[in-house]
This record gives C-alpha cells, sequence and structure tokens, in this order.
C-alpha cells in the first residue's frame, strides 16, 4: 500500500474536501439495505461484472442508452481508463489537485508536467 500526503488543515472548523470522505453516519435507508443484503445473503453471489442491472437503472433514469453507462468505482479508476483509451504523450496538471494524477500518469509512462496554480507555501488564513 502506497501512504499519501493527505495535506489537510488539522481544525475541526474547516471543511476539508482534500480527501473523498464522508465524516456522518449513512442514512437509514443505506443501512436498512445493508442489513437486508446481509440478512439476505446477496454476498455470496458475485456481481455481475457489465453491471447490466445497475447500467439500466441508470440509463432509464437519464432517458439514455445504458451502452453511454459506465459505471466505475471512483475517479482514480475513471482517470487511469481514460489514459488507457487515449494514449497521451504527455499531460499538463494544474497542482494542487487529486493525488493520484502523478501516480497514475507515472505508472502509465506519461510525462506528468505540474503547473502551479497556487505559490507555495500556501496557507490559509481564517477570516
Amino acid at each position: 500500500m502506497i501512504l499519501r500526503h493527505h495535506g489537510g488543515v488539522e481544525n475541526r472548523d474547516i471543511l476539508d474536501f482534500s480527501a473523498p470522505l464522508n465524516p456522518y453516519a449513512p442514512p437509514r435507508e443505506v443501512v436498512m439495505e445493508i442489513e437486508r443484503a446481509v440478512k439476505d445473503r446477496i454476498y455470496i453471489s458475485y456481481p455481475n461484472a457489465m453491471y447490466s442491472k445497475l447500467r439500466s437503472a441508470i440509463a432509464d433514469f437519464y432517458g439514455i442508452d445504458s451502452e453511454y453507462v459506465l459505471p466505475l468505482n471512483g475517479a482514480a479508476e475513471a482517470l487511469y481508463l481514460l489514459l488507457l483509451a487515449l494514449k497521451p504523450c504527455s499531460v499538463i496538471v494544474l497542482e494542487p489537485t487529486f493525488g493520484d494524477h502523478a501516480a497514475t500518469l507515472t505508472s502509465l509512462n506519461v510525462l506528468y508536467i505540474a503547473l502551479q496554480y497556487i505559490e507555495r507555501p500556501y496557507m490559509w488564513v481564517a477570516p
């Protein structure tokens, strides 16, 4: 496992959006669905790798064809698949940003060009 620098500020009065985490408990409906899923033992069946039902439900909701729906496991997977499809030689990335850019680009032998748009060292000062 690769540990990355978080970069957040240790101040509980500040909302930290530097990591995609939810500090709140899930809604009761979600907890009930998890309990039902465990009771019904749906975890013994491996999900359909094509996500047919999910893709169909999303497509129906948005009124589009399901072939245009691609469920992914977050932004990191989307970035990786996009780079595999486009096969760029180099990418310019505005920093600071999502931490997986550099690691993903480097792993695919794509030249990573960092462009700082905030002067370093940057220190946020509370109003």
